[in-house]
């Protein structure tokens, strides 16, 4: 299986970690793996001009083409993002916006989303039910099948290490899916 991993963090940190720990136990099962940072990439934010509603392509000249086509050749597309203010990061929502020409050609596609956030038990609660909520209507809009999600708790850049049971729950995910 064809698996890409992309990562909506800003930082080298927890969202980055939990996906590479997805991705590696995706790969000692014999799959081949990738996984893209949006922070390296040039990625433009969708200016909504609406071209790509006739052209099916978009005007922009960027690495969107690049990562798209990486989505649509893989068998298992993986979100991975920290929770900011109950949603995504502006990384993460522009790639989603930028997809509007061509999401339908993702039907179909199995899919994993691993969030974190700094809030924790009780707390945390509100905003993973809004990121599940927003995810839900993504994956329901884009036509993917739902294999698996997680949401970790943890702030501090690298404070997932020192959470093994939340890492062991990612490696769960990624076992189950064949």
């Amino acid at each position: 299986m064809k698996i890409i991993g992309i990562c909506g963090s800003p930082r080298d940190g927890n969202s980055e970690y939990m996906l590479r720990t997805f991705l590696k136990e995706m790969q000692d099962k014999g799959n081949q793996v990738e996984i893209v940072l949006l922070k390296n990439e040039n990625l433009l934010f969708c200016t909504g001009c609406q071209t790509c509603e006739t052209t099916k392509t978009c005007r922009l000249t960027d690495n969107m083409n690049k990562i798209f086509s990486k989505m649509l050749n893989s068998d298992l597309i993986v979100f991975s993002f920290p929770i900011y203010f109950d949603y995504m990061p502006a990384l993460m929502k522009n790639l989603i916006d930028r997809t509007n020409s061509r999401y339908e050609k993702l039907k179909n596609k199995k899919f994993v989303f691993l969030a974190v956030g700094a809030l924790k038990g009780k707390e945390a609660k509100p905003g993973q039910k809004m990121v599940l909520d927003q995810m839900k209507d993504i994956i329901g809009i884009y036509g993917l099948k739902l294999e698996g999600y997680y949401f970790a708790e943890a702030n501090k850049p690298g404070e997932i290490k020192n959470y093994p049971e939340q890492l062991e729950k990612i490696k769960d995910i990624a076992r189950k899916i064949k």
